[in-house]
């Protein structure tokens, strides 16, 4: 019989079009590819690869193979998972890439996560990168409002969040349009493009309009883009989770009372299926639930894992069929109902379900910011400016 651990490199291999970068994939060493390969051939009693160069081309045999082996790899990922179903511990050393909006909510929840799998090793990195270097991590949480370009990445939506127009109490009108700030000149951007001048608003009532201005300060790093706010430097334009705890506070107000940007929106980006084995499946199933509920419903992350019902069990952020969808649905209205208006002076939040079938947060209206909300927790993490 094959050795299926020599199959999977295989698959790999032939998926990555070369041994140099199947071992980048795996992990392992190129001479690790290398003897593996030379066993299956051996096994097999036929070359598999033509390597010429920087060709790469299967032979008859290695067609053959390959499709075979694929089959069988998955039917044994397949069963790998059955098995690991009722696991609901991750071990190991695990390599998570971060959108600095959630560094606080890790930062909160990790606490609980290390109860949770006292044998996990989580490695951090916060800050935006490039599809190609989150390609080194085994998870990435992103929150982006621009287009990702299309990559080997799974990407599993988990919710939005609107961008908002904030700026320091008593700081200009409360009620404008959001096009009426263009004169001001002192915009503050959530966003990685220095260039971007242009910015799509809804109100409430269902009108629209442009904020027409380039931005003296882009990044993602949303401490600084608050923290610039709070001291009156500038009107900026955040989601809305980042400052949720200003606008409790009462260190920030809404610049725009009812209008709403450019929807943020959330993601896991993973591996392809057949590269996530179960541990993996597990957290991200569970940051996927954190930060969902932190979003859509402002619960904290102890809460949002006592409420999953069954770690480790594919989650309504990746797949959900149209029961599920309607179930998140009426628990979204239901929350809805029961938070009242405004409490705390942060805006009221609806929880709307598009045609996609996940909540995403939309601003309607504010009431005036009261003392004594709790704060959100502060971000450091590495700053993208205008220049680079």
């Amino acid at each position: 019989m094959l050795d299926l651990n020599d199959l999977r490199i295989f698959i790999t291999i032939v998926e990555q079009r070369g041994i140099l970068r199947a071992g980048r994939a795996l992990d392992l060493p190129k001479s690790t590819i290398s003897r593996r390969l030379a066993a299956l051939e051996e096994q097999v009693k036929g070359r598999l690869v033509i390597r010429n160069g920087d060709e790469f081309q299967l032979t008859p045999l290695g067609e053959e193979i390959e499709a075979a082996g694929r089959a069988m790899v998955e039917a044994a990922s397949a069963a790998e998972e059955v098995l690991a179903r009722g696991r609901t511990e991750v071990r190991g050393r695990i390599s998570l890439n971060l959108a600095p909006l959630f560094a606080p909510l890790i930062a909160e929840s990790w606490p609980v996560l290390a109860r949770r799998h006292p044998r996990l090793t989580l490695g951090l990195d916060c800050g935006e990168r490039s599809l190609e270097a989150a390609g080194g991590f085994d998870l990435t949480l992103a929150a982006h409002c621009w287009p990702l370009r299309d990559s080997g990445f799974i990407q599993r939506r988990i919710c939005r969040n609107p961008l908002i127009l904030v700026t320091a109490p008593g700081r200009g009108a409360e009620a404008v349009r959001p096009g009426d700030l263009a004169a001001a000149g002192d915009l503050l951007a959530y966003g990685v493009d220095p260039e971007q001048q242009a910015w799509d608003f809804t109100h409430s009532g269902g009108d629209t309009c442009r904020l027409q201005s380039p931005a003296r300060l882009v990044s993602t790093e949303t401490r600084l883009l608050c923290e610039l706010a709070e001291t009156g430097a500038g009107t900026a334009l955040l989601p809305e989770i980042a400052v949720r705890g200003a606008l409790r506070a009462g260190r920030l107000q809404l610049a725009a009372p009812g209008w709403f940007g450019p929807a943020v929106t959330v993601a896991l980006l993973s591996p392809e299926r057949r590269l996530m084995n179960a541990r993996l499946r597990v957290l991200a199933d569970e940051l996927g639930h954190i930060v969902k509920a932190a979003v859509l419903q402002d619960m904290g992350a102890a809460d949002a894992l006592q409420s999953l019902a069954l770690p480790g069990s594919p989650s309504a952020i990746e797949g959900a069929g149209p029961v599920r969808q309607a179930q998140a649905a009426d628990e979204a209205r239901n929350s809805l109902r029961s938070s009242g208006p405004g409490a705390g002076g942060v805006p009221q939040l609806e929880r709307a379900v598009p045609e996609g079938g996940d909540p995403f947060v939309t601003l309607l209206s504010s009431g005036k910011p009261s003392p004594g909300g709790a704060g959100h927790p502060s971000c450091g993490a590495a700053v993208r400016s205008p220049h680079g």
